[in-house]
C-alpha cells in the first residue's frame, strides 16, 4: 500500500477528505438551510471554538514530537 505523508496510509487521507466533504455538505445543506442575520456574538463563539480546536491540535502536535524525539 502507497504511503503519503508521515507513513499514513493513502486510504486514511481519503477517509479524512471524505469526512470533510460529509461535514461540509451536512452544514451547508441541512443546519444552514435559512438565511440569517450574523450577530457579533456568533462570530465570536466561532472564533473562540477555532481557536480552542488550533491550540489544542499544536498543543499535541508539540507533546507528541518531543515523546516520539525521546524514544
Amino acid at each position: 500500500m502507497q504511503t503519503a505523508v508521515n507513513d499514513t496510509p493513502v486510504y486514511w487521507w481519503v477517509a479524512f477528505n471524505a469526512f470533510i466533504l460529509v461535514m461540509l455538505a451536512l452544514d451547508l445543506g441541512v443546519f444552514h438551510r435559512k438565511a440569517h442575520s450574523a450577530w457579533k456574538i456568533d462570530g465570536m463563539v466561532s472564533l473562540g471554538v477555532i481557536t480552542g480546536i488550533l491550540a489544542i491540535t499544536v498543543i499535541a502536535s508539540i507533546i507528541h514530537r518531543k515523546n516520539a524525539l525521546r524514544n
